[in-house]
This record gives structure tokens, sequence and C-alpha cells, in this order.
């Protein structure tokens, strides 16, 4: 008999995040656990999950070569060099050739959605404590725009226009993940590519249409 609390093996396709991974991801019943929990900061094999699901919704609805994803684990600080993140980063998005890209960021103990969209040059913040992004990230990013266009041929006239979009702002100090899964499941559900408004007020309206933060 399978023993439930051994951990579940999940694996990704390269045309995921760019890569196939060296060591698989792994759920276990802890995990799955924060979820249901609802009072939990979701660990980043949460994230790695939702985003392997966001992108099965988006082959599903047919969107697929609009949004493209950047793995959580593989652009932060500890444990990758700056160069290497930034060579991923430009170097996929130049491949895979997306309109949008969903990266859910954490730094300090906190989970924030960036959506880039490097064909127009804008990247987009959604934070549920209305905090920009890290500046040595958003430096990072900054830079690896620049690279993507020079890998497509094209010349950078002015640096990426960030714009942060608020929204209902979390009670707590766990949420921060739920927010960035609904988010991500708005945007590609809607097949929302610009107007990024309308993620706030949906995700504002999804908040007081509830009395507990219950995911769909």
């Amino acid at each position: 008999m399978e023993d439930e609390n051994q951990s579940k093996q999940v694996p990704w396709a390269p045309e995921v995040f760019g890569f196939c991974s060296n060591v698989p991801l792994y759920i276990s019943q802890s995990d799955i656990s924060e979820i249901t929990n609802e009072h939990c900061m979701l660990n980043i094999s949460i994230l790695q999950l939702w985003l392997l699901f966001i992108h099965k919704l988006s082959v599903d609805k047919g969107n697929d070569h609009i949004y493209g994803f950047l793995e959580p684990e593989l652009i932060q600080k500890i444990g990758n060099k700056t160069e290497e993140i930034q060579a991923y980063i430009q170097n996929w998005m130049s491949e895979s050739n997306k309109k949008v890209y969903l990266v859910p960021y954490f730094s300090n103990a906190h989970w924030q959605l960036l959506i880039i969209c490097p064909m127009d040059n804008i990247s987009v913040c959604i934070c549920s404590m209305h905090k920009p992004p890290p500046a040595d990230f958003k430096q990072l990013l900054d830079k690896a725009m620049e690279g993507y266009h020079m890998l497509k041929g094209s010349k950078l006239k002015k640096k990426m226009l960030w714009v942060s979009l608020k929204s209902h702002k979390q009670k707590g100090n766990y949420e921060c993940g739920y927010y960035v899964m609904k988010a991500m499941h708005t945007i590609v559900d809607s097949q929302i590519v610009s107007g990024w408004t309308e993620v706030r007020f949906r995700i504002l309206k999804f908040f007081i249409l509830s009395l507990h933060f219950i995911m769909f």
C-alpha cells in the first residue's frame, strides 16, 4: 500500500521553464496541508506546482503561445549568481518569444507577482503589501531586458516601464502566496495581456465576495 505521507514526484517539460530540472519537484502531504490550512506562508514547491497547473490551463485554453513563466527557484539570489539569473531570463524570453511572462518572486519572506511584457518593454508588480519589487532584482531585470532586446536585434531606446498595481491589501503576514496564485489564474483564465488594472479589480472583487480566502 502506498504511503500517503510519501512525497510525490512531479515532472515538468522543458517548454514550461526553458529547461528540464535535474532535481525533480517533490510535493509532500505537508505541502498540500499548507494550502488547505490557509494560515501558512506558501513554500516555493507550492508555487512551482501552481505554475505547472497554470501552464496546463494556458495550453487547455489555447493561449500558451501568449504566456510564459520563469522558474521561481532559479531566479532567487540565494544559490544563484546574478549573471546566471540574468542570462536565464534574457535567453529564455528570447527563445520562447511569449508576450507575457508571469514571475512569482520570493524575497524577505514575501511573495510578489511580476508580470513582464518584453515586447512592450513593461513590467507590472502586484504586491499584497503594496511594496515595490526589491531594487536589486528590479535592476537585474532591467539589464536582462537590455540583453533580451540585443538578442532580438532591436535597440532598446529607453528603460523598461515599471507599473505597480495596488489591490486588496493582505491583513496578516502569510497570505501573499495566495494573492500571487489568484492573480496568475485570473490573468491566464481571462486572457489578459494588457490593461492590467483589470486584474486589480478582479482580485479586489474576489476578496469582497469572500468571507474567507478560499481558492476557487
